[in-house]
C-alpha cells in the first residue's frame, strides 16, 4: 500500500483486537503493509506492541526503502544496527522472555519476516556490498530498493537459511521458557515468488508467479504446530487459505466473532 490516505479500518476488527478482550497481550513484529501513519498502523488495529516496517519491504542492512529509514519502534522512528531478519529474531526472543514473565496472561505474536523479500542480500560481505550499492543508487530505481539483476538462486538460498535459523530461534526458546506444549505455530507466507525476481522456474513445478491466479502465484507452505489438536506428522489436502487462520484462532482462543463480520 503506497498510498496515505488507504488502509486498514482501525475499527475493523483484527485478530489482535478480538483477542485482546479474552485478555492477550500481542505485538507484531516485522512487516505491517497496511497504511501509514497517522490513521493506520498495528497499534491502531489492536496491537499493544509494534516493532518492525510500515513498508512492503526494506534494505536488510540499512532498513531504508525510498531513501527513508523504515524502522519503528510503536510509532516512533528507531535505528538500529544488523541484518533485519536477525533484528526480528531478536526482537521476538525479547517479546517470548517478557511474555513468560507474566505467565497468567495469554499472548498473541505476528511474526511477519520480510526474507527473502527484495533486495537480494545474504548476511555476508557480499550482501553488505550489494546495500551499500543500492543505498548510493536509491534515487535512480523505484522504491530504491528495487532489484531486478541482483537475484541468484544461491542468495534466495543463503537468506531462506537465515530465515529459517531465526525461526529456529523462536522455537528453541519457546521451549527453554516452558511455553512450546501451550502454543499454537502457524508458519506460512503470502504468495508464491515473483517474476521480477529475475530468477527462472522460482515456483516450480508450478505455472505462474506472485499477483497472479495459477498455482504458482496462490499456492504457499502451511505448517501448524499444535500440541494436543494437531497430531505430529499430520497431512492435510484440504483447500484453504489465508482467512481460515483466522477464524480458526480466533476459535481456539474463544473469541467472539462480530456475527455481521464478513471474513473477506
Amino acid at each position: 500500500i503506497g498510498f496515505a490516505n488507504l488502509g486498514l479500518d482501525p475499527a475493523h476488527p483484527t485478530l489482535p483486537s478480538l483477542l485482546k478482550q479474552q485478555g492477550y497481550h500481542s505485538a507484531l513484529i516485522g512487516k505491517w503493509h497496511m497504511g501509514s501513519l497517522p490513521d493506520f498502523g498495528p497499534l491502531q488495529s489492536g496491537y499493544d506492541e509494534f516493532w518492525g516496517n510500515r513498508s512492503g519491504g526494506v534494505d536488510y542492512f540499512t532498513h531504508k526503502i525510498a531513501g527513508r529509514g523504515d524502522l519503528w519502534d510503536g510509532d516512533v522512528p528507531v535505528e538500529a544496527v544488523g541484518y533485519y531478519t536477525d533484528l526480528l529474531g531478536d526482537r521476538s526472543l525479547e517479546f517470548l522472555d517478557q511474555r513468560a514473565a507474566a505467565p497468567d496472561k495469554p499472548w498473541l505474536l505476528s511474526l511477519h519476516f520480510t526474507a527473502p523479500h527484495w533486495p537480494w542480500e545474504g548476511n555476508d560481505a557480499a550482501g553488505r556490498a550489494e546495500s551499500a550499492r543500492i543505498d548510493a543508487t536509491a534515487s535512480t530505481v523505484p522504491l530504491g530498493i528495487a532489484h531486478y539483476d541482483g537475484g541468484t538462486m544461491q542468495t534466495y538460498a543463503d537468506m531462506v537459511t537465515n530465515l529459517d535459523a531465526n525461526i529456529g530461534r523462536v522455537l528453541t526458546r519457546l521451549a527453554q521458557l516452558g511455553m512450546q506444549q501451550d502454543t499454537v505455530v502457524v508458519f506460512t507466507s503470502d504468495n508464491g515468488g515473483a517474476w521480477y525476481n529475475g530468477i527462472e522456474n522460482l515456483n516450480a513445478p508450478f505455472r505462474g508467479w506472485k499477483a497472479t491466479f495459477f498455482e504458482g502465484g496462490i499456492r504457499t507452505p502451511l505448517f501448524m504446530r499444535w500440541p494436543g489438536g494437531i497430531a505430529p506428522g499430520t497431512q492435510r489436502a484440504d483447500v484453504t487459505g489465508h482467512l481460515d487462520i483466522f477464524s480458526t484462532i480466533a476459535a481456539a482462543a474463544r473469541a467472539a466473532v462480530p456475527g455481521d463480520l464478513t471474513i473477506d
